[in-house]
């Protein structure tokens, strides 16, 4: 996947493709910023470079999309310092201790499963991360899960759910205390 070149990310599910701008080539993943329908920066992703999937370039549907960043003014270039933290991060499964250090709010998407769980990482062994799943209709963070980390194919990290935080933040505070 050529750095900083828009390409269709197609992950075992071979109809559905995200478009994405590989940010950084590690070792045995790849971190991009993924876009939504209107080419706007919707997450960044971190996926392993095992994955069953496919990248293709050059489109026409790739060249229009660009086409539509440019005219929307997307500055991708704003997340480098975010970026550059997890430069040192060599390995997928160490992004588990950042992600849980950094109380990020990820999206963990299994292999083989269309599945995924809204998520914030308590705890992990050496090859199992222990999770508080966010409940939409209750919203909040209940019930724990558990999951192997070689099960875990790719994380996203959504940029919706970093004011999700701050909402639920500023709802906690809201609370009394007793």
């Amino acid at each position: 996947m050529p750095k900083n070149e828009l390409a269709e990310v197609y992950f075992y599910n071979y109809d559905n493709f995200n478009v994405a701008k590989l940010a950084l080539d590690q070792n045995d993943f790849w971190v991009a910023l993924l876009f939504n329908e209107e080419a706007q920066i919707s997450s960044i992703d971190f996926f392993r470079k095992s994955n069953d999937l496919s990248i293709v370039t050059d489109t026409p549907y790739l060249e229009f999309y660009q086409f539509l960043i440019d005219q929307n003014k997307i500055d991708c270039d704003k997340y480098q310092g975010f970026f550059n933290r997890l430069s040192t991060i060599t390995s997928f499964n160490d992004l588990f201790k950042f992600l849980q250090d950094q109380t990020l709010i990820a999206t963990l998407f299994l292999k083989n499963e269309d599945e995924f769980y809204v998520c914030q990482i308590n705890f992990m062994s050496i090859d199992t991360i222990a999770v508080s799943a966010f409940d939409y209709y209750d919203f909040c963070f209940k019930g724990l899960l558990s999951f192997k980390k070689d099960d875990i194919e790719r994380i996203s990290l959504e940029l919706k759910h970093s004011h999700l935080m701050e909402f639920l933040e500023a709802q906690e505070q809201k609370q009394p205390t007793s």
